[in-house]
């Protein structure tokens, strides 16, 4: 019998589900893992390697180190000598405790079965007062507070591993087949929960403005607007410290 594991390793071994392009989350997330002058970095669920490419252009000497299912993207990121771990976010790590700098989960926490489970060995890794930025849609978006009420699927969740159901516009994903497996869809306030119960610091909360309303010029202004303030905003940024 498969388990939840084995379940998550075999959606994602062949499909690559990470945007590798600098969009406005990515050109924010750039810059707080920047600001953090970290010598080492840890990447879970890092896909084809862009950010951590990124972060080697900017800061030298950087050392990289990436976790990733889908086998195209680890050998597209291993290509460009980053050091990738191939095994489920969840499991241990091949690092020492007290070892990285900083810690990112890009678009990865909503992926995760267990992310109780993973940010415990991503804490363990960390060395103390390290830093770990999370991002990830929010459930509780301006978008969602509209769909909702109306009966129409919130953005970014899914009732399939098949096919988008329920979202009632092909621009929201009604019909789409590119299901990107997410498990866990967090408020705001939820996130900011879970990171102290796991004795982590929230320091720094910004939003981001979703990819694909943001290259509609009338979206892209309500996607500004809404940022401002994160609670609202498509998505957040989390920066926290390791107690």
């Amino acid at each position: 019998m498969q388990t939840a594991h084995d379940e998550t390793r075999a959606f994602y071994a062949d499909r690559a589900t990470d945007v590798a392009k600098l969009d406005d989350r990515m050109r924010r997330l750039i810059a707080q893992c920047v600001s953090a002058r970290p010598k080492s970095v840890l990447d879970l669920g890092c896909g084809r390697g862009f950010l951590l490419r990124s972060l080697q252009e900017r800061i030298p000497g950087l050392a990289c180190f990436g976790v990733e299912l889908s086998q195209s993207s680890v050998d597209e990121a291993r290509s460009s000598g980053i050091t990738i771990f191939d095994q489920d976010l969840a499991a241990r790590l091949p690092l020492p405790d007290d070892s990285v700098d900083l810690a990112v989960m890009g678009e990865v926490i909503e992926h995760v079965f267990d992310p109780d489970a993973c940010l415990e060995e991503v804490r363990r890794v960390m060395r103390p007062g390290a830093t770990l930025i999370v991002t990830t849609p929010n459930l509780a978006s301006w978008l969602n507070r509209l769909l909702l009420p109306l009966g129409i699927q919130p953005v970014f969740s899914e009732t399939s591993t098949r096919k988008k159901y329920g979202h009632w516009l092909g621009l929201l994903g009604q019909g789409k087949t590119n299901t990107q497996g997410h498990l866990k869809l967090f408020t705001l306030g939820a996130l900011r929960e879970l990171l102290h119960d796991l004795r982590f610091d929230v320091v720094r909360v910004e939003g981001y403005k979703f990819y694909l309303l943001a290259e509609h010029p009338v979206a892209n202004v309500i996607e500004s607007l809404f940022r401002i303030r994160p609670t609202l905003a498509s998505g957040f940024i989390v920066t926290a410290r390791k107690l």
